[in-house]
């Protein structure tokens, strides 16, 4: 609510910076707590669904905020149409039940031993670097878009918004179909697949 009515710069930064906290925080939480309600067995599934709602919003929102920019509203109504989802969420989050502890959730057996950081094995850590490569790539791609496309070839707000949704409709698709394809159970396959189709196109897009 906040952004529509300061325009001073050295304001915005600061409750951007508010806004993208509480979300890093929020997605980091739900990951948690579907990871400890879950079974094993179906846990990679409803992460997916999780994901899958993250891409299907991007893609909802990225068409729908190039619309209403290009019709002349302020930049800032994009993150008020958020307002109505974080309502939902205060409602939802004050009448759900959460898991206290990962104790009772494994039943009842002790709580692992020796898994700090430093003990983690040197494929998650791998892993790890990979996944924020990628996440910092993806942020990179929608953040650098937009001005690109409004430069370089004089596109719309409308026509900015139509290709970031379809980059996140891309994303929703491709969760959509990996939750029914894990269920199948080569997990190495699809992962080899997917990485080398996405290296693949990545590179056409870079020699295009």
């Amino acid at each position: 609510v906040g952004l529509w009515f300061v325009q001073s710069l050295t304001v915005i930064p600061i409750f951007l910076f508010i806004i993208g906290a509480g979300c890093g925080v929020l997605l980091s939480a739900a990951t948690v707590i579907i990871t400890w309600t879950y079974a094993e067995k179906i846990r990679p599934q409803m992460l997916l669904v999780t994901d899958s709602f993250y891409s299907s919003a991007g893609f909802i929102s990225g068409i729908l905020a190039g619309y209403l920019i290009g019709q002349g509203s302020n930049w800032a109504t994009t993150y008020g149409l958020a307002i109505g989802i974080v309502i939902i969420l205060l409602i939802l989050t004050s009448l759900s039940e959460y898991p206290r502890s990962v104790y009772e959730l494994e039943n009842n057996q002790p709580p692992a031993t020796n898994i700090g950081y430093l003990n983690w094995p040197l494929a998650l850590h791998v892993t790890g670097i990979a996944l924020l490569v990628y996440l910092i790539t993806v942020v990179i791609t929608y953040s650098w878009v937009p001005h690109y496309l409004s430069s370089n070839f004089n596109s719309s707000p409308e026509q900015v918004g139509g290709i970031l949704g379809r980059f996140f409709l891309g994303m929703f698709l491709g969760q959509i179909i990996t939750f029914f394809l894990a269920f199948l159970g080569r997990l190495r396959v699809l992962m080899t697949a997917l990485l080398v189709l996405a290296t693949l196109t990545s590179s056409l897009i870079w020699l295009s």
